[in-house]
């Protein structure tokens, strides 16, 4: 058998790649290992904390407009159907109806514009009302109306210096939503995509 033995340089220089291997396995088996941890749960903690901002700016601005619905008179919100696409003689009774007590007023109706299920029929409107009161009153009644429908401009031009003086003129955009049935022939063509 071989015996040699080391001398105190050699001994040295042994227990010093020992110590640096060592430390390099804790480096690489158990320090590292933990700081990528701590790393993402940090990183997963900040995400968590966006998300939980964003999330809370969405709840107080719901909680912002029920409240603006509820002073508004609205208790549970707008409650309105879409109607089945061709819907222009109800919407017609109902416009009739909302503007009963204006005298002159015109109505025009643009063509129904599809995209996919759902159709939308523009309707412009103007009337003179005898005050701003009167004039909202119709807005609001057009807009929660049985069918639902969209603001898209609106103007109130006043008979005197201000708004609340006297007559108001009124001109509304609105957009009626109506729902628009696939045929069997969609139908048809549907249940075929989905099969292949």
């Amino acid at each position: 058998m071989l015996s040699k033995s080391f001398t105190n340089r050699e001994k040295l220089l042994v227990l010093i790649l020992c110590i640096l291997m060592l430390i390099a396995f804790y480096y690489f088996a158990i320090q590292k290992p933990v700081t990528e941890s701590i790393e993402a749960a940090e990183e997963e903690y900040t995400q968590l904390q966006d998300e939980l901002m964003v999330e809370t700016a969405k709840a107080a601005q719901l909680m912002k407009m029920r409240t603006e619905l509820k002073e508004a008179g609205y208790e549970d919100g707008v409650e309105s159907d879409i109607p089945y696409y061709d819907n222009i003689q109800n919407l017609v009774k109902q416009l009739d109806t909302v503007l009963n007590g204006v005298s002159g007023y015109q109505i025009s109706f643009s063509n129904p514009a599809a995209n996919g299920n759902l159709a939308t029929r523009g309707v412009s409107l103007s009337f003179s009302s005898p005050n701003y009161a009167a004039a909202r009153s119709i807005i609001t009644n057009l807009y929660s109306g049985p069918y639902r429908c969209a603001v898209t401009s609106m103007q109130l031009s006043p008979s005197g210096s201000e708004l609340t003086d006297g007559a108001v003129a009124v001109s509304l955009s609105l957009i009626f939503f109506e729902y628009v049935m696939p045929t069997t022939t969609d139908a048809a063509t549907a249940e075929t995509s989905a099969a292949s």
